[in-house]
């Protein structure tokens, strides 16, 4: 793949226009051919255009060198079928080769794909996270310096945020809605945001097994309030998540059964949809719950 092809698709990770990178810097021709490889630029306009996309050179090459948006979606897979299959050989071996990277060339994703690696490893270990000497930190630090998120980002908090507190979960799950929101029209992207905020909510609900956990009400209606408005017509397995957690919030106040009108009326309606695994696990989230109080 030349450098033009790892530009445009880049670009259409980002949800840019042709005409919205090129205005000002180069022809909208210029930038296709550029993107087609049928043409050479310069550092000067290429450093601008990569400016323009909110992506350091440094990271361009990191996309480049056989780790284009396509290939990191492959490491998140990977990284996650060992991790659900308890492989640490494996998830060892990937978190060497990412830190041999880093030491390398220096450029901060290496980094934060291994501190993703090193997560794993830990939880199947049982392990505490170091925030120095695992470099969450550096990850924590790395997500609130980017400016735009994109899916990369949104992918590297979706996994960190097993490990994360509550503080530092609803102050990252802020971040990523609003450095995200310009390009949530994006399927790809709006999905993972959503996901993120219904894990936050499932966070800031409490585990099961802490009835009496005290919940922050406010932080719990905020994000309720911008998974709905971020949910579409269409989005109807979404909307019934929304259901079932609401459900789930309200038998955790202590309004059991208008609470479990809702979580049973979502169980139905996953049924109906043929969605056999989402009710068993609100299922399996009911009955854990009632188990505890």
């Amino acid at each position: 793949m030349n450098y033009g092809q790892t530009f445009r698709e880049i670009r259409e990770n980002k949800g840019y226009t042709l005409k919205e990178v090129s205005e000002g810097i180069v022809s909208v021709s210029f930038l296709s051919k550029f993107e087609r490889g049928e043409s050479e630029i310069s550092i000067q306009n290429i450093h601008a255009l990569l400016d323009r996309l909110k992506v350091t050179f440094e990271e361009f090459l990191f996309f480049h060198n056989n780790n284009q948006p396509s290939e990191l979606e492959a490491f998140f897979n990977r990284a996650h079928e060992y991790y659900l299959k308890r492989d640490l050989q494996s998830l060892q071996k990937m978190h060497d080769e990412q830190m041999a990277l880093w030491e390398k060339y220096k450029v901060k994703p290496y980094r934060c794909q291994a501190v993703i690696l090193k997560i794993y490893e830990n939880i199947i270990s049982d392990k505490m996270i170091d925030e120095e000497r695992d470099g969450l930190k550096e990850l924590i630090d790395y997500l609130f310096n980017v400016e735009v998120w994109t899916l990369y980002e949104l992918r590297l908090y979706s996994k960190t945020i097993l490990v994360l507190d509550e503080k530092m979960i609803e102050t990252l799950s802020k971040t990523a809605y609003k450095k995200s929101k310009q390009y949530q029209g994006l399927p790809k992207i709006r999905e993972t945001v959503n996901n993120i905020l219904l894990n936050t909510i499932i966070y800031l609900i409490g585990p099961v097994n802490q009835p009496k956990k005290l919940v922050n009400e406010q932080s719990i209606q905020y994000f309720f309030e911008m998974v709905e408005g971020n949910c579409l017509e269409t989005d109807l397995l979404l909307k019934t998540n929304i259901i079932q957690l609401k459900g789930m919030y309200e038998v955790k106040k202590g309004n059991r059964e208008a609470g479990l009108k809702m979580v049973d009326r979502a169980i139905e309606v996953f049924k109906d949809l043929q969605a056999p695994h989402l009710a068993k696990d609100a299922e399996r989230y009911s009955n854990l719950m009632l188990k505890y109080r």
